[in-house]
């Protein structure tokens, strides 16, 4: 009985896909609505997008406003998702002090609309583990820190 249990527990459980967005991590239950405290909307009366698309790899964000604070809390810190897409669709705030607003420790591509990124005591942007970064397709991108 306590290996049924174990089994079916195991097989509930949600798939990590590899990254967290505003410090929650991305899984198979949140990836079509990621929610949290620092994920709000930068606009009011306009629709806002944070979703995630394991199949494509594409991590979407539109209206977004995510600001951290404190060492090592990222608006956007790609751990392990090879091949992930950062598409913005329409104007998006991404700040933190402490620590760089984004990390990708995996190859990476921004593509999209346009934000501003914002740091303070770190790199805006760091990329390591030997990941790359491929900015493309990019309307404008403001970057302040």
């Amino acid at each position: 009985m306590l290996l049924t249990t174990l089994l079916v527990s195991q097989s509930a459980m949600a798939e990590y896909y590899g990254l967290k967005v505003g410090g929650v991590s991305v899984t198979s239950e949140n990836c079509t609505n990621i929610t949290g405290e620092h994920i709000k909307p930068l606009l009011d009366g306009y629709i806002s997008t944070c979703s995630y698309n394991p199949e494509t790899k594409t991590l979407t964000l539109g209206n977004i406003s995510i600001v951290r604070s404190g060492s090592g809390n990222r608006a956007i810190l790609n751990e392990s998702c090879d091949g992930l897409t950062v598409h913005l669709t329409s104007y998006c705030e991404l700040k933190a002090t402490n620590s760089s607003p984004l990390r990708f420790n995996a190859n990476t591509t921004l593509t999209g609309a346009s934000a501003l990124l914002r740091g303070n005591y770190e790199d805006v942007i760091t990329v390591g583990n030997g990941a790359t970064l491929t900015i493309s397709d990019l309307n404008e991108l403001e970057v302040d820190g």
